[in-house]
């Protein structure tokens, strides 16, 4: 693949497989075995904002998951965080809102506060400790990332286990 097509993606959009585009996104080409290192160009926000792929939120390291934890003290965030957690790191929408017996609007806010802390912990404003997720049964809702959810889950649950609903 050449570089002019690279660009050509960043400016048009993707239209691959999610596993292509991460390739793209890591600076790696290839098929067969055979792998090529394309000059990774540092993202804009500008850029960012007009790409129709969705960039995902940095991941939030082992000592920023432990001190994120203690930054949360709402006790509606800790019920969220919790649920998701308890759910093996994924949980649809409504679960949620049935769990922690938040309406939609509450449970927005309290979302946004948690994103609020993870940015705040990291430095970084795209941080985010609970991302959107889309489940295969077309139903959305909220998960969490490693090395955050290993943390979490041992402060939650104390095991590293994985748990799954």
């Amino acid at each position: 693949m050449k570089i002019s097509k690279y660009e050509k993606l960043q400016i048009e959009g993707f239209e691959g497989t999610i596993g292509e585009w991460a390739a793209v996104q890591a600076g790696t080409v290839g098929s067969g075995g055979n792998t090529t290192t394309l000059p990774r160009p540092e993202p804009s926000r500008e850029s960012a904002s007009t790409t129709s792929q969705p960039i995902a939120p940095p991941l939030i390291s082992t000592a920023q998951a432990h001190r994120l934890w203690l930054e949360i003290t709402s006790e509606n965030q800790r019920a969220v965080v919790i649920a998701i957690v308890k759910r093996g790191g994924r949980i649809a929408k409504d679960e949620l809102q049935a769990e922690t017996k938040l309406p939609a609007e509450e449970l927005r806010g309290v979302l946004s506060c948690v994103t609020r802390n993870a940015q705040r912990v990291t430095g970084d404003d795209d941080a985010k400790l609970i991302d959107y997720a889309t489940f295969e049964d077309g139903r959305w809702g909220y998960e969490i990332a490693e090395p955050a959810l290993t943390v979490l889950r041992e402060k939650i649950l104390g095991t590293a286990a994985t748990l799954v609903s």
